[in-house]
């Protein structure tokens, strides 16, 4: 178990829908401090309402600045441009998400973290918090998603498993196509969490 380190997650946006990622998360805040990263965007924006919505709601986070929202646990909004693939954005992303990130690992103590991240396309970010380690935890096959740009995501994805220390996946498929990239691959199927479900059983449950 990983115990008494600094982990900084980047994920899918912490107010979304509960999933493995934030159970992993919760079960290692308890011995380590955990930054959760939300969403940098493997979709390109468009015009449409919903798309504007979410626009307007993640400014508002990115303004009001990182959040505690569980024991050990803080939540920032990275302050980047949503434009996968597209040069200049990469490169103004990496050296304001990086001096961004710098800046809270110091405020929040943070010293030499883990990149634990669930997400493709952080290739540019490596290297540049004086990480101790580099984790990628895949858990699906993201350049099959609906409006990403498939070629930049492949590109982002394979820079980032050459690079990683390690490589999680939750299926023995990503596990076998990426164990070619990196030898380091290990197969971690999803999990029960079983004193939650159990209480099911429970007859004063409602």
């Amino acid at each position: 178990m990983i115990e008494g380190q600094s982990i900084i997650c980047i994920s899918q946006d912490w107010e979304g829908d509960p999933t493995s990622k934030k159970h992993i998360m919760r079960i290692l805040s308890a011995r380590n401090r955990v930054l959760w990263v939300n969403s940098i965007g493997m979709r390109r924006p468009t015009a449409a309402a919903s798309d504007l919505r979410r626009l307007v709601a993640k400014l508002r986070r990115i303004v009001s600045g990182v959040r505690l929202v569980e024991p050990n646990i803080y939540v920032m909004d990275p302050p980047v441009l949503p434009l996968p693939g597209i040069r200049v954005a990469e490169q103004v992303n990496r050296i304001v998400l990086a001096a961004r990130l710098r800046q809270l690992c110091r405020r929040l103590q943070m010293q030499r973290p883990i990149i634990w991240t669930f997400l493709p396309n952080v290739n540019w970010l490596l290297g540049r918090l004086h990480e101790r380690m580099v984790i990628y935890h895949c858990v699906d096959e993201y350049s099959q998603f609906s409006g990403v740009p498939k070629d930049v995501i492949i590109r982002m994805e394979r820079e980032l498993i050459q690079r990683a220390d390690i490589v999680f996946t939750s299926a023995e498929k990503l596990c076998a196509e990426r164990r070619e990239i990196n030898p380091r691959t290990y197969f971690i199927p999803h999990g029960v969490d079983v004193a939650h479900f159990s209480r099911a059983l429970d007859p004063d449950t409602a």
